[in-house]
């Protein structure tokens, strides 16, 4: 069992009253005169009159002050606020992730990076989804763990964007409007791509990004020898290799510099595709205690 106020403030308040009470009492005490023969006992039994009616007001006094404080007894329940991580996933959906330099196609391995990072999310975080390629697009708001994010993502493909290319630059800009603010959480982007950027300023972007207090994770999919990137129909079918204005075929590459140099920039880590399916819960787990 516990005691608690609902207006503590009042107990202190009337503290100070009934100091500067008892002092004036004092100093009234301090000067009376001294008496002597029947006066003084005259006087000393009207004295002892009025420190009994002193002190019958004076406790009274109190006990009015404590009943306006608002006692209140038993136990207590705090509500406690858990931030987690408002965690937003930004997935490269250009062509270049149709290569098969890794097991499956790059994005196959992404789609099971991205299965990785949500199953190890816990009640108090959030996820979001976004894709980019020379546009970007909004999937999925940011919501707490979504139990059908693996069937969302199976879908994905680059059908779905309509300008093609891999603009790194305006995907992280539009990012910072995905978070509510002020924030619930911390907020973190996890960008999976091959790292081909054809546009510039994709560093002040992040640094823009980490000034709203965003973390930066990225993960690089794809590898140094790269593959050949294919040509889809409308139905998203495969109807040839892309080519060159040599005519020769177009080989996509990781870049993992410009990832790499993201996640310094801002304050999260860089991992390769294969690290990632086995490494990123406890990166994630590392973010979320630090924060």
């Amino acid at each position: 069992m516990t005691l608690s106020f609902a207006r503590p403030g009042i107990l202190l308040f009337g503290f100070l009253i009934l100091l500067l009470v008892m002092f004036w009492r004092r100093k009234e005490q301090q000067t009376q005169s001294l008496l002597s023969g029947l006066g003084w006992l005259i006087q000393a039994q009207q004295g002892n009159g009025r420190s009994r009616r002193f002190g019958l007001w004076l406790t009274a006094l109190s006990l009015a002050l404590i009943a306006l404080a608002g006692p209140r007894w038993g136990e207590q329940t705090q509500v406690v606020n858990v931030e987690g991580l408002q965690l937003l996933i930004l997935l490269d959906l250009s062509q270049s992730m149709l290569a098969d330099d890794v097991p499956g196609g790059r994005l196959a391995q992404a789609q099971q990076i991205i299965s990785t990072a949500t199953t190890t999310l816990t009640e108090h975080d959030e996820v979001g989804l976004a894709v980019f390629a020379g546009e970007t697009r909004l999937i999925l708001p940011l919501t707490p763990v979504y139990s059908g994010m693996d069937s969302l993502v199976s879908q994905l493909h680059p059908t779905l964007l309509s300008e093609q290319g891999t603009v790194l630059e305006s995907a992280l800009k539009m990012t910072g409007r995905f978070f509510p603010t002020p924030h619930a959480g911390q907020p973190l982007v996890l960008i999976i791509s091959d790292g081909e950027d054809h546009g510039s300023g994709v560093l002040r972007a992040a640094q823009t990004a980490v000034r709203n207090d965003i973390i930066l994770l990225t993960v690089g999919v794809g590898t140094e020898k790269g593959a050949t990137v294919p040509i889809l129909d409308e139905a998203g079918q495969v109807i040839g290799v892309k080519q060159d204005m040599n005519n020769q075929p177009v080989i996509s590459r990781l870049e993992a510099k410009v990832l790499q140099d993201m996640s310094k920039i801002g304050n999260g880590r860089y991992l390769s595709g294969d690290m990632a399916l086995t490494q990123l819960p406890d990166v994630l787990a590392e973010i979320r205690a630090a924060h």
